[in-house]
């Protein structure tokens, strides 16, 4: 501080400090869409995940795509299981997008509270090839998510965990019988 125009600077007694801080693992809330499809057909599915009021420094969102579905990629925009991160104006921004296996990371997230991350999982903007396929079989599909705040943070279910897909018979499965006959 100096207190006179021709004063010396000298430091003050006590340093101001300002701590920041991410909101903790797991705070993200995240949807679906659509949340019903036909089993055995080809589809695609949008992840939303809203970051929490603490934001993200560095952070991170996993997608576990259940067995039975096409396994995630990222490297072939015309083939199956094609995902991509999408970018609006109220994202935040994300790294790098990778699958290994059924999961999907979206890693180096930073953004404050209240913005988004959407992850495509199946994206056909460039090629209908890159559509996934759902399960064989209907009944509910459950997709477990994760986060983490900080590059240095634990990976912990996120708060509205895990998000279901109903998975439709496809048309024509159905059975019925009369009887008498």
């Amino acid at each position: 501080q100096k207190s006179l125009s021709g004063g010396t600077l000298t430091n003050v007694a006590s340093q101001p400090s300002v701590n920041v801080t991410a909101a903790s693992d797991g705070g993200t809330s995240c949807t679906v869409s659509p949340t019903t499809v036909t089993a055995g057909a080809t589809t695609t599915l949008d992840f939303t995940c809203t970051l929490a009021s603490g934001g993200m420094n560095g952070g991170a969102i996993t997608i576990a795509i259940p067995s039975g579905w096409t396994a995630p990629q990222t490297g072939t925009n015309n083939a199956a299981g094609y995902t991509t991160v999408l970018g609006s104006s109220t994202a935040a921004t994300p790294g790098t997008v990778a699958a290994s296996g059924q999961t999907i990371t979206v890693s180096g997230i930073t953004g404050t509270g209240g913005q988004t991350v959407k992850v495509r999982y199946g994206d056909t903007g460039v090629s209908a090839n890159g559509a996934t396929t759902a399960q064989a079989a209907g009944g509910t599909a459950s997709f477990t998510l994760q986060d983490k705040a900080t590059s240095g943070g634990t990976l912990t279910n996120v708060s509205n965990n895990p998000l279901s897909v109903t998975v439709n018979a496809p048309d024509g499965q159905g059975s019925c019988s009369v009887n008498p006959t």
